[in-house]
């Protein structure tokens, strides 16, 4: 399933892809955005209308199509004959820094647009394109520098405003200042989508959820056209534990674009969360059908098949992951687990909880599991010292406190094993096996 494509874009609207990221409350895929593209408000589509007086204009446009195609020798050629016919056209400049940029040639690229300064030091375009480079130099505090001159320059550079809004955000990690930034942008201009789009990543991280979901619904009436920001939509209500609302944002960022995998990839999991194990199921499995070697998605579709007890479904997903990836820590638990449940070869079920536990020694059910194969094959001792490793490890689980007292019960430690069913239900109250755990305590404490 092919993931939206990421365009290329030019100096001047380099604030960036390389920059916009996810905030720390939820992962998303916002280098997948469109809106880090080339657009009606970049500054280079303004530029070009300055140059349709000038001399040079045909050989500018050259280069300006050229930069679309990755033509770099061609858009390098049209600009430089460009400043040949007009030396002073200071968005050929811009055009050759482009150049210069995209061949990793920072220095050359900064030195065209000081030029382009010193012929035109009242253009806020121009240290805008100059603040942009310096982000993807990582000077930031140059960058905030050339974004803000251009503010004094023009105060209703709703560009500059947005760049602002976006260093803040995803460099100082002030969420404020950020807001702040973005909605003077969208004040300026309403329709400046980048804007709009980074206002509710900074609501977002600064924890104002529905805000956050109120500007991205402001985002989706622009530009009805992109999944993303119905995702994202998602993803916050999701991170509320809001599932309906999840699904329905997911399933409408699905009817957008039906090829947007990451939608795809959340609604499969907010169904299991929903406990609609069938609607999972056929999620993972078109997610499959178009990325079979994706271990992760076999690794929950196994999960999601063993909930619905289609365990010999389950047990193939869980083979097939760890043919792809023979380091599923989880794979080697849950298959240890189905053949223990189902009386199966009790030696491989220990070897793959062992498996487990060496991959991944800090999880506590995997020594529950471990525990539970030791228990299966008489080894008591090694069943007592696996399941006291597990309630060791946080966080503590009332299932792995009762199993514990199971195997002191069969050890006849009496005294240890009526702690740990008091512990278990201390823990949890209603857990699966609480009732049993009552019964325990009734005949151990007579």
């Amino acid at each position: 399933m092919s993931r939206p494509c990421i365009r290329k874009h030019f100096i001047i609207l380099l604030i960036a892809q390389s920059l916009l990221v996810p905030s720390p409350a939820i992962a998303l895929p916002i280098s997948s955005s469109p809106y880090r593209s080339l657009d009606s408000n970049g500054i280079m589509g303004v530029l070009r209308q300055q140059a349709n007086t000038h001399p040079g204009q045909q050989a500018f446009n050259q280069g300006f199509a050229a930069l679309k195609t990755e033509d770099l020798v061609a858009a390098e050629s049209a600009f430089k004959k460009s400043l040949q016919l007009r030396p002073k056209l200071t968005v050929a400049l811009i055009g050759l820094a482009e150049v210069y940029l995209r061949r990793g040639q920072s220095d050359l690229a900064e030195a065209q647009l000081e030029k382009a300064q010193k012929l035109q030091p009242d253009s806020p375009e121009i240290y805008i394109a100059s603040g942009r480079l310096h982000i993807k130099q990582e000077q930031y505090a140059r960058a905030e520098t050339e974004f803000n001159k251009a503010i004094a320059l023009d105060n209703r550079s709703f560009l500059a405003y947005g760049d602002l809004g976006n260093l803040y955000l995803l460099v100082r990690k002030d969420a404020g200042k950020a807001e702040a930034a973005y909605r003077m942008a969208v004040t300026l201009q309403p329709d400046y989508v980048p804007a709009r789009f980074g206002l509710g990543m900074a609501l977002n991280s600064a924890g104002k959820k529905l805000e956050a979901i109120d500007a991205f619904r402001a985002v989706v009436e622009r530009a009805p056209d992109d999944p993303v920001p119905l995702h994202i939509i998602g993803r916050i209500y999701a991170e509320q534990g809001m599932f309906a609302q999840a699904a329905r944002a997911l399933s409408d960022s699905l009817s957008v674009n039906p090829d947007f995998s990451p939608a795809l990839y959340d609604r499969a999991d907010v169904y299991a969360e929903m406990n609609r194990e069938q609607d999972s199921a056929a999620d993972f499995e078109r997610i499959l059908h178009d990325n079979p070697n994706d271990s992760i998605s076999r690794l929950k579709l196994g999960m999601i098949y063993q909930r619905l007890d289609r365990n010999r479904e389950a047990e193939a997903a869980y083979h097939m992951a760890l043919k792809i990836n023979p380091n599923l820590a989880p794979a080697y638990n849950n298959l240890a687990m189905l053949t223990l449940k189902q009386g199966g070869d009790e030696t491989r079920a220990l070897a793959w909880a062992k498996n487990a536990v060496r991959l991944n020694p800090d999880v506590p059910h995997f020594h529950d599991t471990l525990g539970w194969a030791y228990r299966a094959l008489g080894d008591s001792a090694n069943a007592i010292a696996s399941l006291e490793r597990a309630s060791q490890l946080p966080p503590p689980q009332a299932r792995i406190f009762y199993r514990l007292g199971i195997v002191y019960q069969e050890d006849n430690r009496a005294a240890d094993a009526l702690a740990a069913f008091r512990h278990a239900l201390q823990i949890q109250q209603d857990f699966p096996e609480a009732q049993q755990a009552k019964q325990y305590i009734q005949t151990l404490s007579k």
